[in-house]
C-alpha cells in the first residue's frame, strides 16, 4: 500500500497466469483468491484490482470476472465477505458484507494487498477497489477508511453506505479526494439506478473525480460494462505515467 517512499517487490521467476489461493494471516478462515494475467511480467508494476463480490457471492465467484475485465492488464484479488448467508447453487458459501464490519474489511484489504505484493509485482499506488452490488458499498467503506492508500473505486450496480433513513454516510473530506467510476447496468432495478445517480451528484458536488456510466446491454454485468472498467483504470494509469514523465 502507498507510503511516503513507495517500494515495489517482485519475483525474479515467472509464475504462470491463472488463479491461486491463499488465506489472510490474521483470519485464516477468509480465503484470498489471486488472478495473474496472461504473459505475466515479473518486472512490470501491475495495477491491482481488489474485487468485492455482491450479496450471495464469494471470492471464487467474483474473481472469475477478472479475465473478463482484462486478461493482461491487471493482477486481481478477491476475498470473502464476513457474513455467511447460506450456500450457492453449486454448494459454495454464499456471503455478504456487514456495514458494522467496515473496519475489519479495510484491514483485510491492507493485509491481502500486502501479501500479494510479496509474490507479485504490484504498483503500490495503483490499487483499485471494485465492488458489485452490496460489495460496492463495502468497497466505498474500505476506500473511505484507507484514504490515499487506494487509487480509486469502481461501484458496479451499488451505492454509497447509507443509514436506515437512507442518508449517505461519509465525511466530505473522504469523498472529495476519491476517484470513482459509478457503473450501472440496465438490469439493475430503477431504485438502484436513482440512488447511484444521487451518489454521482454528491461526489461531483464535493469536487471528486467521478464518472457515471449506464449500459443498456442485457445482463447484470454486460461485456461493455467490464470493458469500460478496464478503460477507466488504464486511462488513469496512463495519465499518471505521462505526468511523471513530464516532470
Amino acid at each position: 500500500m502507498p507510503h511516503p517512499h513507495p517500494t515495489t517487490h517482485w519475483r525474479t521467476d515467472r509464475p504462470a497466469e491463472g488463479f491461486y489461493t491463499s488465506a489472510l494471516t490474521a483470519d485464516p478462515t477468509r480465503a484470498v483468491r489471486t488472478f495473474l494475467p496472461e504473459q505475466y511480467q515479473a518486472r512490470y508494476p501491475y495495477p491491482l484490482l481488489v474485487l468485492f463480490h455482491g450479496r450471495g457471492g464469494n471470492e471464487e465467484q467474483v474473481l472469475k470476472l477478472a479475465p473478463r475485465v482484462s486478461r493482461r492488464n491487471f493482477v486481481a484479488i478477491s476475498f470473502r465477505g464476513p457474513t455467511a448467508i447460506g450456500r450457492r447453487a453449486d454448494g459454495s458459501p454464499a456471503c455478504t458484507w456487514d456495514a458494522a464490519d467496515a473496519g475489519r474489511s479495510a484491514d483485510a484489504v491492507v493485509e491481502a494487498v500486502t501479501q500479494t505484493r510479496r509474490t507479485c509485482h504490484v504498483h503500490s499506488e495503483r490499487v483499485y477497489l471494485v465492488g458489485i452490488g452490496d460489495g460496492a458499498t463495502a468497497a466505498y467503506q474500505a476506500a473511505f477508511a484507507l484514504g490515499d492508500k487506494v487509487a480509486g473505486v469502481v461501484a458496479v450496480n451499488g451505492s454509497l453506505p447509507r443509514s436506515q433513513s437512507k442518508v449517505p454516510l461519509f465525511r466530505l473530506d473522504q469523498v472529495r479526494r476519491q476517484r470513482v467510476l459509478i457503473a450501472q447496468s440496465a438490469a439493475n432495478p430503477t431504485a438502484g439506478l436513482l440512488e447511484a445517480m444521487r451518489d454521482h451528484k454528491l461526489f461531483y458536488a464535493a469536487g471528486a473525480d467521478v464518472q457515471f456510466a449506464r449500459f443498456k446491454s442485457p445482463g447484470t454485468l454486460p461485456a461493455e460494462l467490464l470493458t469500460a472498467v478496464n478503460k477507466w483504470v488504464i486511462d488513469r494509469v496512463n495519465a499518471e505515467t505521462e505526468a511523471l514523465v513530464a516532470r
